[in-house]
């Protein structure tokens, strides 16, 4: 009973997931607007939420120096966190919120603002969840081309935004080499007769 019981839960979880995911994949930016992320979408009690927002202007270029509000709501409506930021040379700003043991399951709502009111707010949500997994978002681009194979692999936690590692790995084996020699050996002889058949024909009919 209680595993079926974990197992409606877990369903549950992942389906609110999927839905924050594709409603923010959806959402159109609308410039001058605050963008805002989070480096992945489930937290268990005692993470660390980081937060990273960048401020553009009706162009995309980012706006430094802007101090922005960003206030998290809990599942029960009541602010949990109220903090200012100030975006640097590169219009990013960054801020942490750190989930407690007895913080409330549920959806949590992040809202990021300008003082002034001259940006769309950035909105953004993640979930706290005791089952869910929470593992940070990882992306692995796989590119095969002629000759080695390279894999490169974008990882963000919570302590770092944006880690990337690129492993170059050699595909090319002793049975592969031998093939390639093997087909430039036979593309040498059928040039090699190409070059005496047209000799031939040039002294027979020249």
């Amino acid at each position: 009973m209680e595993v079926k019981k974990n197992l409606t839960k877990l369903i549950i979880a992942l389906t609110i997931i999927s839905m924050i995911a594709t409603a923010q994949a959806q959402a159109p930016f609308t410039p001058p607007e605050i963008i805002v992320y989070t480096e992945r979408q489930a937290y268990r009690h005692g993470d660390t939420v980081a937060i990273l927002g960048v401020v553009v202007d009706s162009d995309f270029n980012p706006v430094p120096n802007i101090t922005v509000s960003v206030i998290i709501f809990n599942p029960e409506n009541t602010i949990a966190l109220d903090i200012e930021a100030t975006t640097n040379q590169s219009g990013i700003f960054t801020a942490a919120y750190n989930i407690r043991a007895d913080a409330p399951e549920g959806e949590y709502l992040i809202t990021a603002q300008d003082l002034e009111g001259e940006f769309t707010p950035g909105i953004r949500s993640f979930i706290v969840c005791s089952i869910c997994p929470t593992e940070p978002q990882v992306v692995i681009v796989t590119t095969t081309l002629p000759g080695p194979t390279i894999t490169t692999t974008s990882t963000t936690t919570a302590l770092t935004f944006t880690t990337t590692t690129a492993t170059v790995q050699t595909t090319v084996t002793a049975a592969e080499t031998s093939q390639n020699d093997l087909l430039t050996i036979v593309f040498i002889i059928l040039v090699a007769a190409l070059f005496v058949v047209i000799i031939i024909a040039l002294r027979k009919y020249g």
